[in-house]
């Protein structure tokens, strides 16, 4: 039992060795990641006189979500999707008032 004792200090040394050199290195213990993410080609479509809808292609956790302006000045903006997720967000002006813009909010 004295040996297991001795050898699992060794093997945590040996480890906190191993990182400290990798970070010295200028590797990191920790997964990598994506550089960037992006937001590739979206597609917008007016769905009515008062509705649009928007889906982008890309990498999260980059996101879009469609907006429309309404009659009046309102904008509204449908729900955030991350890039690449293939859903559809919704924007949908107040009921009697047409669009007047639309198009697509990205968060890079």
């Amino acid at each position: 039992m004295a040996t297991t004792a001795i050898a699992r200090p060794r093997l945590r040394t040996a480890a906190r060795m191993a990182v400290v050199a990798a970070a010295l290195a200028g590797a990191s213990p920790v997964a990598a990641t994506p550089a960037y993410a992006t937001v590739g080609s979206c597609t917008i479509q007016a769905l009515s006189d008062s509705s649009s809808r928007a889906k982008c292609d890309g990498t999260p956790p980059s996101a879009y979500r469609a907006f429309i302006v309404c009659m009046g000045g309102t904008t509204r903006y449908g729900g955030w999707f991350f890039a690449g997720s293939g859903s559809w967000s919704y924007a949908t002006c107040p009921v009697n008032q047409f669009w007047i813009d639309f198009g697509v909010q990205i968060n890079p």
